[in-house]
């Protein structure tokens, strides 16, 4: 009777457990990286009683995981290209919306400037036309200026999401090692029981982690993993970490350095990838490449027009001095402030209605110039709106394509290891019922041990 008692009651305490394993899975079925559990069940061994062997219950084996570490892989893989693609569309987004826009962009600002000077070679004479002139001047200056200081105001965001996401990686790769050391120290480890939410805690972090860089890992000794970037350098050994930082450089870009407690070594290089690849290849692309060509059709404004307008004479018939000073973007102003000094005669003879050097100047907006190579002021900036616009087209396509290939693993990791509450509700009335059962062959034994009590009364 007791065997009896005993095959119930393992019944019982194994079903329990199985019931305890599938709340469980309920209660964590919106949680972050929590991965469906499933209780083993395994026969405990029989007992030879002559005409054969007698089974004595079962027990639980062990409390399994399910999950695949290749499937971890292919969703972290895409979730760093989703972040790398998702940071470089923001970031394009906001480019192509400055130079595009009418109102941000230099179009607008080039055509007024022309329009005056063309209506400068009508009038001629026309103090108020002249002074329209300079005016038109000044707005184009500021016009530089602004797009220049925009991009600027870009670049500053730039480097302070760069280093707001160094200090999560940071703060990530501290907590992976901290889990590292928390399941090596788990009870049970060394008898492969595996502490599996510390498991999911770990993989939620790389997960997290995968976004901003792209990472690479290897199983380690008691159960921890090692933790890679760029091209094998470590982030996570074991139970520590090492820091990553952005360093500010005297000249150029700010540096992404690593330190792993005896140097440091610069890694900007190697980051490819993720929201930190992004954000260090637009600064170095996108954003220098824009403020570059930028930079040039303003030197060749200031150049194209300076000569020129040295080349005329003012309105007192004293040789023309330069409209514009300065250099770049950032740096063009107006050099003439007194409408009687803008050069539009073509000759010293003080004639008032001489408007040869003006024609020419106003000339110089459908001129190609060599510095811009061979092409108009407006064709050049043309081409810049189209090809800033045609690299967030891309972008964008990028962030379409990366986003549905995310989805993709995320529900192969959510087919593999996420909690399906119907399935799980099931399993809940399956366990029930034999537990419910097993509670039936304790009533069972008892009922028979006390009918044997009994007979003896």
């Amino acid at each position: 009777m007791a065997g009896l008692i005993n095959i119930g009651l393992t019944g019982l305490l194994s079903h329990q457990s199985a019931l305890s394993t599938t709340g469980n899975n309920v209660t964590n079925a919106n949680t972050p990286g929590y991965s469906r559990q499933q209780a083993m069940f395994e026969t405990l061994p029989s007992q030879y009683a002559g005409s054969g062997y007698i089974g004595n219950g079962v027990t639980i084996a062990n409390v399994q995981r399910l999950n695949s570490e290749f499937v971890n892989q292919q969703l972290r893989n895409d979730t760093t290209l989703n972040g790398e693609q998702g940071a470089l569309a923001s970031e394009m987004g906001r480019l192509d919306n400055l130079f595009g826009s009418s109102s941000t962009g230099l179009n607008g600002a080039l055509s007024e400037f022309f329009a005056a000077v063309h209506d400068s070679a009508e009038s001629p004479d026309s103090l108020p036309q002249r002074q329209l002139l300079i005016s038109r001047a000044e707005s184009l200056a500021q016009r530089f200026h602004s797009i220049s200081n925009k991009l600027e105001e870009q670049a500053a965001s730039v480097e302070q999401q760069l280093t707001a996401d160094i200090a999560r990686v940071n703060g990530l790769a501290k907590e992976v090692a901290d889990l590292n050391l928390a399941i090596t120290s788990a009870p049970g480890l060394s008898r492969g029981i595996q502490p599996n939410e510390l498991i999911d805690q770990r993989d939620e972090k790389l997960r997290q982690l995968a976004e901003s860089v792209p990472i690479q890992t290897s199983p380690a000794d008691g159960g921890q993993i090692n933790v890679y970037f760029g091209n094998g350098q470590t982030l996570v050994q074991g139970g520590s970490s090492n820091s990553l930082s952005v360093v500010p450089q005297a000249a150029g870009h700010s540096q992404i350095q690593l330190d792993n407690g005896v140097s440091t070594k610069n890694v900007t290089g190697v980051m490819t990838g993720g929201r930190v690849g992004a954000l260090v290849a637009f600064r170095e692309g996108g954003l220098d490449a824009a403020q570059g060509r930028l930079d040039a059709i303003a030197d060749g404004l200031i150049g194209e027009f300076n000569t020129q307008h040295q080349a005329g004479f003012d309105l007192n018939g004293n040789p023309g001095a330069a409209l514009f000073s300065g250099t770049g973007a950032s740096g063009i102003e107006v050099a003439i402030s007194d409408p009687e000094a803008v050069a539009l005669a073509g000759s010293a003879g003080g004639n008032s209605l001489d408007n040869e050097n003006a024609l020419a100047l106003s000339e110089i907006a459908g001129r190609d110039i060599p510095g811009l190579g061979n092409i108009t002021l407006n064709e050049a900036y043309g081409l810049l709106v189209t090809e800033v616009g045609n690299e967030t087209s891309r972008a964008q396509r990028g962030l379409e394509a990366s986003s549905a290939l995310l989805e993709q693993s995320s529900n192969s990791w959510q087919e593999q290891s996420g909690v399906n509450l119907d399935e799980e509700a099931g399993k809940l009335i399956q366990y029930q019922a034999a537990y419910n059962a097993s509670a039936q062959v304790v009533s069972v034994a008892r009922d028979l041990f006390n009918t044997l009590l009994n007979s003896f009364r």
